[in-house]
């Protein structure tokens, strides 16, 4: 039976915080997107086919930072073991310098239209800062429900007394 009255409930809401259901947001929100770009490049480097690109076109990358010469680039991909070609696709990552060599790349299979880095850093990073903030959310959430849960139960009426510690004896 719940005696807690709408005052008491009032309270244990107000004792969440917003910094800490503001923080839970974040993490997750933080968790879905990073996970939803991770997941697409993890799985395409951990089955897919080796192989190169070789940049076609390039178009330099729109980064915050002026001095960041960086460039997205379309062009073809040759499998490693020569089981298919494409001859457009763009590749999900961005290069510091034009390409001039193939570049060593993954792609998911024949009917890809976008290829990933070889490099497993691409998805292991952002993956473990996804899986952090998933670790945040949880630790919150949990923190949440179980202030909720303390504050709805009652107050027992009367506590006994602690008894009281025996007087040694001197014999």
């Amino acid at each position: 039976m719940n005696t807690s009255t709408g005052a008491d409930r009032g309270a244990a809401a107000r004792g969440i915080g917003f910094r800490r259901l503001y923080g839970t947001v974040i993490s997750i929100a933080g968790t879905v997107i990073l996970l939803y770009f991770v997941i697409p490049r993890m799985t395409t480097q951990l089955t897919g086919v080796e192989g190169s690109f070789t940049a076609v076109s390039c178009t330099p990358y729109d980064a915050r930072d002026e001095d960041d010469k960086s460039v997205m680039c379309s062009g073809s991909f040759t499998a490693a073991d020569g089981s298919f070609s494409l001859g457009r696709v763009s590749v999900d990552t961005t290069f510091d310098a034009l390409p001039t060599a193939p570049v060593d790349t993954v792609a998911s299979g024949p009917d890809a239209t976008e290829i990933v880095s070889a490099d497993p850093r691409a998805w292991q990073i952002p993956g473990a800062t996804g899986l952090l903030c998933l670790g945040f959310a949880v630790w919150n959430v949990t923190s949440i429900a179980r202030h909720v849960r303390d504050s709805r139960r009652p107050a027992a009426a009367n506590p006994a007394p602690a008894p009281a510690p025996a007087e040694p004896t001197a014999a």
